[in-house]
């Protein structure tokens, strides 16, 4: 039996005046990264307890068939446990293939701010349903894509979206699979190489959403004669570019909507980027050991961002950061101050992207065409001009 229960490090209490700043941060942070993934769900509740109507498209992490009309309601309160209970209640009304409804989302903080749990559950109060996030939310039936009367033939450098029913990439060709994934359905992907034939069925090299762009997995593009992926055409901001809109985009859709081109964006703020975690290597026997030495080329385009850029919201906002890379004819950028930035995707420098390892029995890298891929998704600052706030 539990005697007791003793945690190892006091807690923040709970303060009335800090309340609404840690909701609103809660509530920014989530959104903030739902949005790096292409997720709206949190943009729909008010930062101040009360309910409001809005639009969602998505959910936390899975795509809605068309946008639906729901209210957002927001609330905070002390639990008994000395944390605080935000609760996030989305409802809809009855809409074409589904009745009304509604989820709960209850996310707990500490005194100080910091995620300690979350609880999903229907609008009644009951657990989710077996069959998780798509069963709680307003799904219209979804449709089988017409039968093929050809082969798919997707273009390399494509961006391609998952089509109903849906089968999660596998990291590699596995015609035996037949596992439908429905939350993958409305996923974007970056066509890498293929068709590859197997089992009667094209298949794709791709980018994905939810792994590291050196990282590819292979999607199965055709399934029973239909087609499971369909040629798409990303959100690109028209002109003036929306850094806010741009920085929402998967990487490899940024490229697609800024390749060929020299781009400006107005009134943004530079930050440095956040320091890399330290990196620790264990040998075969699971000690840990010196790491091999990498060495890459051109160092200042393989390694990582050397700074954030923020559209006007600025660093506190919601949109997440737009990752950027200095050109060697730019020594740095002024951090905090608003700029107007010059620059372009597709570098001529990615070209000589490489990397090699001093021991590639412990360390495994892209192989070359994915490194210079990955250099050419990434944009690069040639120039910059201090301007006014906004």
């Amino acid at each position: 039996m539990l005697a007791g229960l003793r945690f190892e490090a006091e807690q923040v209490p709970l303060d009335e005046a800090t309340k609404r700043n840690v909701l609103r941060s809660r509530l920014d942070d989530l959104d903030r990264q739902a949005r790096q993934g292409g997720f709206d769900f949190y943009g729909c509740f008010p930062r101040e307890v009360g309910a409001r109507a809005g639009t969602i498209s998505t959910g936390p992490g899975s795509r809605l068939p068309a946008p639906v009309e729901v209210t957002c309601g927001t609330a905070i309160e002390a639990s008994a446990a000395g944390l605080w209970r935000i609760t996030l209640e989305t409802t809809w009304p009855a809409g074409p293939g589904y009745p009304a409804g509604g989820r709960i989302d209850e996310l707990f903080v500490t005194g100080d701010g910091r995620a300690a749990g979350s609880f999903e559950w229907t609008l009644d109060g009951s657990p989710p349903p077996l069959e998780g996030e798509q069963a709680m939310l307003p799904m219209a039936p979804r449709v089988l894509p017409p039968l093929l009367t050809g082969p798919l033939n997707l273009p390399v450098g494509s961006i391609v979206e998952m089509l109903y029913p849906g089968m999660y990439p596998s990291v590699v060709v596995d015609p035996s699979s037949e596992d439908l994934s429905p939350y993958v359905v409305g996923w974007h992907f970056h066509v890498v190489s293929g068709p590859r034939m197997a089992g009667g069925d094209e298949w794709y090299e791709v980018q994905s959403p939810d792994h590291g762009l050196t990282e590819t997995t292979w999607a199965r593009g055709t399934f029973q004669g239909r087609p499971m992926l369909a040629l798409v055409q990303p959100a690109c901001p028209s002109e003036p570019i929306d850094l806010d809109q741009l920085a929402g985009l998967l990487a490899y859709e940024q490229f697609a909507c800024l390749r060929g081109r020299e781009v400006t964006l107005e009134t943004v703020i530079a930050t440095d980027a956040p320091p890399k975690e330290p990196v620790i290597c264990l040998s075969q026997e699971s000690l840990p050991t010196s790491c091999p030495e990498t060495v890459a080329s051109p160092a200042w385009l393989v390694g990582d961002a050397q700074m954030l850029v923020f559209g006007p919201a600025g660093p506190n906002g919601v949109a997440p950061a737009f990752q950027v890379w200095l050109d060697p004819s730019v020594d740095s950028l002024p951090a905090g101050v608003w700029l107007r930035v010059h620059g372009h995707v597709d570098d001529a420098a990615a070209a000589d992207c490489t990397s090699t390892t001093s021991d590639p029995m412990m360390v495994t890298l892209p192989r070359p065409e994915m490194q210079v891929l990955v250099c050419r998704e990434r944009f690069v600052i040639t120039g910059f001009e201090r301007v006014s706030a906004p």
